[in-house]
């Protein structure tokens, strides 16, 4: 992971976007990682079958924290639609996010943020 790639995942551990709970979520789910202690909750407003608003909140590695920041922070800069969500590839995110070459026990603590959002966005359709 280059310099650039490491400053903007430390940026978003540090000042984490959409960050907090959301008291009028009509979804709320949890994800955690149990080897290392990493949750993350997801909360999802909906609009008809997809999403108008997400917002997390977590405790948990830098990694974690970060890539879910990201990973929602992307979702509303494109204007994807649940299903679109729902058919992300991993490696594809990771690539995007500069995490391609992340060992495999920090690749859970990153797809647990996309786990929480996919299972939330199940809910809706």
């Amino acid at each position: 992971m280059d310099d650039l790639y490491q400053d903007i995942l430390l940026d978003h551990y540090k000042n984490p976007k959409n960050f907090g709970e959301m008291e009028d979520a009509d979804v709320k789910v949890r994800e955690s990682n149990a080897s290392c202690g990493d949750l993350i909750e997801v909360y999802v407003k909906k609009k008809g079958k997809t999403w108008d608003e997400i917002k997390f909140r977590g405790v948990g590695c830098a990694v974690s924290v970060a890539f879910t920041s990201m990973l929602i922070e992307y979702l509303k800069e494109k204007g994807l639609k649940a299903e679109e969500v729902l058919a992300m590839d991993e490696e594809e995110l990771l690539l995007i996010a500069g995490l391609e070459k992340i060992s495999p026990t920090r690749r859970k603590c990153a797809m647990l943020g996309l786990a929480a959002v996919k299972k939330a966005l199940k809910e809706l359709t």
